[in-house]
């Protein structure tokens, strides 16, 4: 897939049901609804090329009629992230995660660069957080941080004794 369609599947598939816009009776006023992050991040998906409710559609795992192939995790204050699980066709679940960027940046370990995945090292985290989190967050804009991970079996209940929540908790 390229790019543009990950984006726009990160964005799409993680984000709440309530969470959407349509569009006025003049057919230009855009009319949100639920989260106005997620609107925005939805928005975007639009400009890409991408309508969320379609993406949402074909994702088995997030649509409506199969839902209960997919596991989601909604955002928490501990977690300061919310997670989707979906099937992968060829097996195995692909993880959407959206979050606090530091909290996403923490957890990865992998990255894009020129269209190869590349490993993350903490010169490179320490150089996102200084040049682009703590850039924004001085101008007070938050940022948002997206990943994915593919995993072989989903644990709905499983969480990871070494990385933990903001308030401690195992994550």
């Amino acid at each position: 897939t390229d790019r543009k369609e990950s984006l726009a599947h990160f964005m799409c598939v993680c984000t709440m049901d309530e969470s959407g816009f349509r569009y006025g009776d003049d057919g230009k006023t855009t009319i949100f609804l639920g989260n106005p992050t997620e609107c925005a991040l939805l928005k975007m998906a639009e400009e890409l090329g991408y309508k969320y409710a379609d993406v949402r559609e074909q994702v088995v795992g997030r649509s409506a009629n199969t839902a209960d192939q997919g596991v989601s995790k909604v955002f928490t204050s501990s977690r300061k992230m919310m997670s989707w699980a979906v099937p992968k066709p060829e097996g195995g679940y692909r993880v959407y995660a959206k979050g606090a960027s530091e909290i996403i940046l923490s957890r990865v370990v992998n990255m894009f660069q020129a269209g190869t995945q590349v490993k993350m090292d903490d010169a490179e985290v320490d150089n996102l957080t200084d040049m682009v989190i703590s850039k924004f967050a001085k101008l007070a804009m938050r940022t948002i941080g997206l990943a994915y991970k593919d995993v072989d079996t989903i644990e709905s209940d499983e969480v990871d004794t070494l990385i933990k929540n903001t308030d401690g908790s195992p994550a």
